[in-house]
């Protein structure tokens, strides 16, 4: 299960993952996108990371940041293969509604 969380800067995205993981009784590992460098080893990495510690901690995984990658984004098929391998909830937030959640 994916859940996407749209709304502009200080809208509640975060108030809003914090409630699910609250309501899940978990704890919530993430990934921003703003803060991985722009190549997919540094994606590769990061997600890989992110796997280890949700398998680890049974915590809820949240990809924040989704409208940071941009069109022919290297980091871009990272997200679209951790989504699609996954299995446990995941919440992914973007400041701009609409966009597609993988394969950018």
């Amino acid at each position: 299960m994916i859940v996407l969380i749209e709304g502009s800067a200080g809208s509640g995205k975060r108030t809003a993952l914090a409630a699910i993981a609250a309501s899940l009784r978990r704890e919530v590992v993430c990934a921003d996108l703003r803060r991985i460098d722009r190549t997919s080893a540094a994606a590769e990495a990061a997600f890989r990371g992110l796997a280890r510690e949700r398998a680890l901690s049974q915590a809820l995984v949240a990809i924040l940041g989704l409208d940071d990658l941009e069109v022919n984004d290297p980091r871009a098929r990272t997200v679209a293969r951790f989504l699609e391998d996954i299995s446990a909830p995941t919440v992914v937030t973007s400041r701009i509604p609409g966009l597609p959640i993988a394969g950018r």
